[in-house]
């Protein structure tokens, strides 16, 4: 029951067993009115624990919002299998964009699967592609700063071997020998090898 409905129920049941009493003669020392006395500073009490515990609870973030709801709010998109996805337009470097996505409780997208590529090639497809008028790219988690070649994810997982990973020659494979590349993802959902100095809007990804 909502707490306040429980409050306001209380304080009625005892106001009107208050005026039942009035309306019945009565003695000063009518043990009656000692007991309605009794009961309506436990109602009271009752009241104020009510009150605190509401009061409490809106603080503690209890009753905000869930996570889903805030992020649709927040302008991420839901892809059922592929997580949540939000383009952010603002140009950074790659660092710089890993960090950002970090502070809004997220990071930069991950690619999981063919199809998750494609749902990232769709979102900068829909929101940067329109905007340039030409092919577009954005920013996903991966890059090879530990060893040439060798790609990771921003959880410092090898994904060079996995066979969904889609790039766009000529950028790779690459002739390079100096660690320290990153990768965008384009309108089609293909991969290309950029210097991750180079400021590029960014794909973050949420988690519930």
């Amino acid at each position: 029951m909502n707490v306040k409905v429980l409050s306001f129920a209380l304080v009625t049941a005892a106001s009107v067993l208050l005026v039942s009493a009035d309306d019945a003669p009565q003695k000063p020392t009518d043990p009656l009115l000692s007991s309605l006395d009794n009961i309506t500073k436990k109602v009271q009490m009752i009241k104020a624990r009510l009150d605190k515990t509401l009061n409490e609870t809106k603080s503690s973030g209890l009753l905000e919002k869930g996570r889903h709801d805030t992020l649709i709010e927040t302008g991420y998109r839901l892809t059922p299998g592929a997580g949540y996805h939000k383009l952010y337009l603002n140009e950074m470097s790659w660092h710089d964009a890993l960090n950002f996505c970090r502070r809004k409780n997220a990071h930069l997208a991950v690619v999981n699967s063919t199809a998750e590529l494609d749902v990232l090639g769709n979102v900068v497809k829909e929101r940067l592609a329109p905007l340039t008028g030409e092919k577009s790219m954005a920013y996903i988690g991966m890059h090879d700063y530990n060893s040439p070649n060798v790609w990771l994810d921003v959880f410092f997982q090898i994904i060079e071997k996995q066979n969904y990973l889609r790039w766009s020659k000529p950028t790779h494979p690459r002739t390079e020998t100096e660690a320290g590349n990153c990768v965008a993802v384009d309108e089609d959902g293909d991969m290309h090898v950029v210097a991750c100095k180079r400021k590029l809007p960014f794909i973050c990804e949420a988690e519930i």
